[in-house]
């Protein structure tokens, strides 16, 4: 999906948020990733969150759907939880729109991480690093 935020809503809000999208007569809950908005590359930015003033592009597991479908996005408040500038419908409140982009099962949403461990033997040209995928 192609989504835009609201004007009036302004906290943040993350990657894996849980958000619901209403497209057409749908009702999706889901945790959506946010990525970068570009169409000349075949590779996209991962990004942690959806930022107010660009385009984004969701992605999601979901149903087929046919394009051009108009997208509402909905967030659930918590019991007690106000938001400043917006008004919330039955716990829920706007925080963005847009459509459905296409449904690509071969997107790529590539995300940066720094590999560290500590390197066991090094050769010339070759190196073989020990516990580089290891989580303490």
């Amino acid at each position: 999906f192609t989504i835009r935020r609201t004007v009036n809503y302004t906290d943040p809000i993350a990657s894996k948020d849980e958000l619901i999208f209403v497209c057409g007569s749908r009702w999706l809950v889901c945790n959506p990733l946010f990525s970068e908005h570009s169409a000349t590359s075949d590779k996209h930015k991962y990004e942690k969150f959806w930022l107010p003033t660009t385009t984004s592009v969701a992605t999601i597991y979901g149903p087929v759907m046919f394009s051009p479908c108009p997208l509402l996005i909905f967030k659930k408040l918590q019991p007690g939880e106000t938001v400043e500038n917006s008004t919330a419908i039955d716990g829920l409140i706007l925080v963005g729109s847009g459509s459905l982009l296409s449904v690509d099962p071969d997107r790529l949403n590539i995300k940066k991480i720094t590999l560290t461990g500590e390197p066991f033997k090094v050769l010339k040209r070759k190196a073989v690093i020990r516990r580089m995928f290891h989580n303490p």
